[in-house]
């Protein structure tokens, strides 16, 4: 039977404790990678703008998981046996955190210390936490908060809402958590300095994120603000990928999404009710490239649950018309730019 594929683009322009719940493998997966929870926007937004001050793409799945009340860099195996990356969180908790130390850098900074675990090699042992890797993400978290403008008291605010003092077997002591997170402030903060002294100096940069660049990549067609520019340049990629992409790769590649919620409907064909899927899970790829200083797509970077997807991608991708470059203060750079693609595909 030929399978359908549904697809969705998204632009991305750009608790009272912190509870241990949850730590174990089976836990994990139990309460929510094999339940099929999905990631809101904000979440991966935020991910992806943390990543950007670093120069770095996504290598790993961001995906929410109600009731852990907590937030978990994780390694899990997937049917075929590859090793996926996540990062799982429980959108409550963050709302909790954030709440009680009145600003959101709370949950950004968990979202941080996350991405640390990961990015320095934490979560492949997936056995938990010790004091040694706790310190060292912490001051990643530092470094990064430091580099996305946040003051070190903001930096802290997460830690500082903890209500234990002394060290645990997993965690250590606040204090030695707070000083941790300083140092990679105050190391980030000179990075910071220095850019803005070379910005003093009418020194201009390479490559300006899109949600801050003065003069946006322009689409051929596109006219208006700047504001209208950036809209029309998000809709034409929208309409570019629609387009372009091979309706028929759930056939060549075998995908299927996983139904997540089943209802009871009656068929008038059989004469008998069947059980028929509400609700799928989507397969989602996420695309990064940048809009080059010549207005041509390079540096592209594709994380895909399958290669194909990645080639399929990659190729649309390239068939992106030249377009008129990014400019800052008069001059053109590169732009940087994350295309999150959705698959539903059923029967």
């Amino acid at each position: 039977m030929k399978k359908s594929i549904v697809i969705f683009v998204t632009i991305l322009l750009t608790q009272v404790t912190i509870s241990q719940n949850f730590q174990s493998v089976e836990e994990v997966n139990s309460a929510c990678v094999q339940l099929g929870f999905s990631s809101n926007q904000e979440a991966e937004i935020t991910v992806d703008r943390i990543l950007s001050k670093i120069g770095l793409f996504r290598n790993f799945i961001v995906q929410e998981c109600p009731d852990i009340n907590n937030a978990v860099a994780k390694n899990v195996k997937s049917k075929t046996g590859e090793t996926l990356r996540y990062i799982l969180y429980d959108n409550e908790f963050f709302n909790n955190i954030d709440n009680k130390a009145s600003n959101n850098w709370a949950s950004i900074s968990i979202l941080a210390h996350e991405i640390a675990h990961h990015l320095n090699g934490h979560a492949l042992n997936n056995k938990g936490s010790n004091h040694k890797f706790e310190l060292e993400a912490d001051y990643s978290s530092g470094f990064y908060l430091a580099k996305m403008g946040a003051t070190l008291q903001e930096a802290q605010s997460a830690i500082n809402t903890l209500r234990y003092e002394k060290a645990t077997h997993t965690h250590p002591a606040k204090l030695d958590r707070l000083n941790s997170i300083k140092k990679g402030w105050e190391f980030g903060s000179k990075e910071v300095k220095i850019n803005k002294e070379k910005k003093e100096s009418g020194e201009i940069e390479e490559e300006v994120p899109f949600s801050v660049i003065e003069e946006v990549p322009t689409f051929p067609g596109c006219k208006g603000t700047n504001q209208e520019k950036k809209k029309c340049l998000n809709k034409s990629f929208r309409t570019h990928i629609g387009r372009n992409f091979n309706a028929d790769i759930a056939n060549d590649l075998g995908l299927q999404s996983t139904c997540l919620e089943t209802k009871e409907v009656y068929d008038a064909k059989g004469g008998s009710y069947i059980s028929k899927c509400v609700k799928f899970q989507p397969i989602k790829i996420l695309a990064q490239f940048k809009i080059s200083k010549n207005g041509e797509v390079i540096d592209i970077g594709i994380r895909a649950p399958h290669p194909g997807l990645q080639e399929e991608t990659k190729r649309v991708l390239n068939l992106l018309p030249k377009m008129e470059p990014g400019y800052q203060r008069g001059k053109a750079v590169n732009v940087p730019y994350a295309l999150p693609i959705s698959f539903i595909v059923t029967d």
